[in-house]
């Protein structure tokens, strides 16, 4: 049976955010989200630069499979160290 579930794709910037929603057969897994060629281009170049995808804030590998409803978000790589922009904005105090 190929039942169809909803999935939220989400990439977030300072300035902005991307939402997407897609439905995907059950049993889909992230690697499988990675290889779909019909996602925004926003996501298709996230992928370009950095692989990695999160839910519920954990990492995520490409054998795992999505569940209805989740919420997929794209990671991108850090400008900074948060460790260091908390050191700089101390020191300005």
């Amino acid at each position: 049976m190929n039942e169809k579930i909803l999935v939220e794709l989400l990439l977030a910037f300072p300035e902005e955010a991307f939402v997407q929603n897609i439905h995907v057969i059950k049993g889909t897994t992230v690697g499988d989200i990675k290889k779909r060629k019909d996602l925004l281009p926003v996501f298709l170049n996230a992928l370009d630069k950095s692989k990695s995808i999160a839910i519920n804030g954990k990492n995520v590998g490409d054998d795992r499979q999505i569940l209805q409803h989740e919420r997929l978000v794209f990671l991108r790589h850090l400008i900074m160290d948060p460790k260091e922009m908390r050191r700089r904005r101390s020191n300005k105090l």
